[in-house]
């Protein structure tokens, strides 16, 4: 198991005024006079970053090392491997992608340090634009794909929500587009989209930012990964629609709690986002921050690129499976298959009734239960499905007419 505390101290980052930076700006940014904040040091001493602790290793709070953390979450997900003991919807990452790539970097001797730039700790993942893995989306990878391999190849019923690493959106507390320097493209775009470049997945999705919200124990702003709002978005969407509608738009994708992000992504930098299956948050004046996307990390398009559709089969397979085991060990016969059926057909029926499936075909009888099939102590169920696809994508054409036209005329 991985805990992470923060120390309750103050960094050397909050002691120093940046450059430029007036006496009435550094208490806005801070919160306090710069007085304060070094008496505060003094008494307390200096913690610039999180302190990850584990059961791996015994940790040093001076050096902060927190030892195999892709071997603590194998370790941790082992525990919850068990369907029917654990029953999961959502795996969140909470940002340990970050934790264990800062404390792989080299410039800090192996401990984590989030306050580091990220082009400072590694060569620079823009110009990394060919096949090569860059180093830093590499390590990332050790810590995804355990909970990659966990939600689509072992328990295959829940959905895994990874996290940007925090470093490429911003460092030190400062959004890395604030930088004069650093474009959207450069420095955002292609870092993302080589991060997420390894996973292939229709049971992961990510969401291209990080959230900034007030830390209740020292009152300060901080930014945080988004997988906790996406998640809290999906459960909203669960309790008052259904899994199978978009987490997303206005209506469902509206986000509180938040006071900023990392970015403000238009409408083609969302594009650019979208096309490379990271979703976007985007920011409007009148409705706030708000989920413009809900793909999955899957590659190749299918139905399954799509959250909704993926959580809709999540959650009538969950529902499925908890209904047949009550017919494990009936007897394989005419009636038990026409029960199975009779069954099964209230919960794909209200799917249907929900906008969650156009229409469906339960296959339970003598083309699918063979005798083979029979003889081996098998009872075979084949259900076909047509997922409601959603308008992610609203063309609204325009046009002009003369006076005398008559409407019908046109349309028919």
């Amino acid at each position: 198991m991985v805990y992470l505390q923060r120390k309750f101290a103050l960094g050397t980052r909050l002691a120093v005024p940046l450059a430029g930076e007036s006496a009435n700006d550094y208490i806005g940014r801070v919160g306090a006079p710069q007085a304060v904040v070094e008496g505060f040091r003094a008494l307390l001493g200096d913690a610039d970053s999180l302190v990850a602790l584990g059961d791996y290793l015994n940790q040093n709070l001076d050096t902060k090392e927190i030892g195999n953390l892709s071997a603590k979450v194998s370790n941790m997900l082992n525990k919850l491997d068990n369907q029917d003991i654990y029953p999961l919807n959502l795996v969140i990452e909470a940002g340990l992608g970050t934790v264990f790539v800062n404390s792989l970097n080299p410039a800090t001797s192996g401990y984590f340090d989030d306050a580091a730039t990220f082009n400072s700790m590694f060569y620079a993942m823009t110009a990394q634009r060919s096949s090569s893995l860059p180093e830093a989306a590499s390590l990332y990878n050790q810590v995804a794909t355990e909970f990659v391999s966990f939600a689509g190849s072992r328990r295959k019923d829940c959905l895994f929500i990874a996290d940007p690493l925090t470093n490429i959106l911003v460092s030190g507390g400062l959004k890395t587009i604030s930088d004069p320097t650093k474009s959207f493209t450069s420095d955002i775009y292609w870092p993302l989209r080589n991060q997420f470049s390894v996973i292939d997945s229709s049971y992961a999705c990510t969401f291209a930012t990080v959230a900034r919200i007030t830390d209740i124990a020292s009152s300060l702003q901080t930014y945080v990964p988004f997988s906790g709002f996406a998640a809290a978005s999906m459960a909203n969407t669960d309790t008052n629609y259904q899994p199978w509608y978009a987490p997303a738009g206005f209506t469902r994708g509206v986000v509180g709690g938040v006071s900023d992000i990392a970015y403000y992504p238009k409408q083609k930098q969302r594009d650019d986002l979208y096309k490379v299956n990271l979703n976007p948050v985007a920011f409007f004046p009148a409705e706030g921050f708000v989920i413009f996307g809900q793909k999955t990390l899957q590659k190749k398009p299918s139905a399954f690129d799509r959250i909704n559709v993926r959580r809709m089969f999540l959650n009538l397979e969950t529902a499925t499976r908890n209904t047949m085991k009550y017919f494990v060990f009936e007897p394989n016969t005419l009636f038990t298959r026409t029960q199975v059926i009779n069954t099964l057909s209230p919960i794909f029926e209200n799917a249907k009734n929900t906008q969650g499936i156009y229409d469906y075909l339960i296959i339970c009888d003598e083309r699918n239960n063979t005798p083979s099939v029979i003889d081996d102590n098998a009872l075979v169920i084949d259900i076909y499905i047509k997922p409601v696809r959603t308008a992610e994508f609203i063309l609204a054409n325009f046009y002009a007419t003369r006076t005398g036209v008559n409407f019908q005329e046109i349309v028919t």
